[in-house]
């Protein structure tokens, strides 16, 4: 049997954000041939399949594949079907020989999408999913800083993420095909990225109670859904950090260079600089071994503030923002289509 080589590697490369990397289970490190598809899935966070068409079926090493597709030239892909459990790979001169596992060792079955519950992926819902990822948190023991938490609040459908130091939040209506029952769940972030990724065109999703499918011609993209033991009560602190805040004014066009300076001169993104707001400028100042920054920059904005800061942060939310709050514990950043931004002030 032959397969075009670059077919076989796009194919692999989609599914490989789902391939395992640590071999707890031999299972989840293999790639799935069979029934005109390719499979892959991890006990993380997802699985991904996409339509392919090969006349094996089995698992295979699924980065080791990909690795050895890449490292050769050939435009084709011979396969052939061996004794004992093996297949072999011909790639021009390449011969490569390794196990094919029986299909029957598949731990998983991709579970199937539900018409009655189809959300469509619109291009405002996919604009959602791409501005709330601006916080991503790496506590693992928390369920709010592995994924986005979806909220219903009145008509409201609210996306959020945390990292502790900051909180994302970005509102939609809600859209007439979102029939979840639960009033807060969490979708992880290698969910929502591959969702971004593969289902830009004529995507859909479907959500239930313990799962949730990704669908767009040609691929599907499994996650389990989370939910928080006690979970963060994100409306009410954004409503507290607002309520402290002072006026919004428009975000100078020459912070995000003078951001870019700062970190330069501090070198590690969790070092600080400090803000201050003043008679209509704002100060940004940094201090380190390499030397001394002050950034000053016209505002129109009438309150006084001196609030030190995580420059990375907050150069992070520029790009969904224009305009700006601050208060003496926090900076709050906001944008169009109700996108906000909570950045936690540090000591200086």
């Amino acid at each position: 049997m032959k397969l075009e080589r670059v077919e076989l590697l796009e194919a692999l490369k989609k599914v490989k954000p789902a391939i395992a990397v640590r071999e707890l289970l031999e299972e989840l490190t293999l790639v799935w041939f069979g029934e005109g598809k390719l499979t892959a899935y991890n006990d993380a966070d997802i699985g991904i399949q996409v339509d392919f068409v090969s006349e094996f079926r089995g698992g295979i090493k699924g980065n080791l594949l990909i690795s050895l597709l890449e490292a050769s030239r050939a435009k084709q892909v011979q396969v052939e079907l061996g004794e004992d459990d093996e297949v072999l790979f011909k790639l021009g001169g390449t011969k490569f020989k390794t196990n094919l596992f029986p299909i029957e060792k598949a731990l998983w079955d991709f579970p199937e999408e539900s018409s009655k519950q189809q959300m469509q992926l619109t291009p405002e819902i996919l604009d959602a999913f791409s501005a709330v990822l601006t916080s991503r948190g790496v506590d693992l023991s928390s369920p709010e800083q592995v994924g986005v938490s979806f909220r219903k609040e009145g008509d409201q459908l609210c996306l959020y993420t945390t990292d502790r130091k900051t909180i994302t939040q970005v509102s939609l209506s809600l859209p007439s095909s979102y029939k979840v029952k639960a009033s807060s769940l969490i979708l992880s972030f290698g969910f929502i990225e591959q969702v971004l990724k593969l289902c830009r065109e004529k995507g859909q999703i479907t959500i239930f109670d313990d799962y949730a499918v990704a669908f767009a011609p040609g691929v599907k993209i499994y996650t389990k859904v989370l939910h928080a033991e006690a979970p963060l009560d994100y409306e009410s602190l954004v409503h507290k950090t607002q309520q402290k805040s002072g006026a919004y004014f428009e975000i100078p066009s020459k912070l995000r260079l003078a951001l870019e300076r700062a970190l330069i001169l501090l070198q590690k993104d969790e070092e600080t600089a400090l803000m201050t707001i003043s008679q209509g400028k704002m100060v940004v100042q940094v201090a380190s071994n390499f030397g001394k920054l002050d950034d000053r920059m016209s505002i129109e904005c009438e309150d006084e503030f001196k609030l030190g800061f995580s420059p990375s942060l907050l150069k992070r939310a520029l790009p969904f923002t224009n305009l700006m709050a601050i208060s003496d514990t926090t900076i709050v950043l906001k944008g169009p289509n109700d996108f906000l931004y909570l950045l936690a002030g540090a000591s200086k």
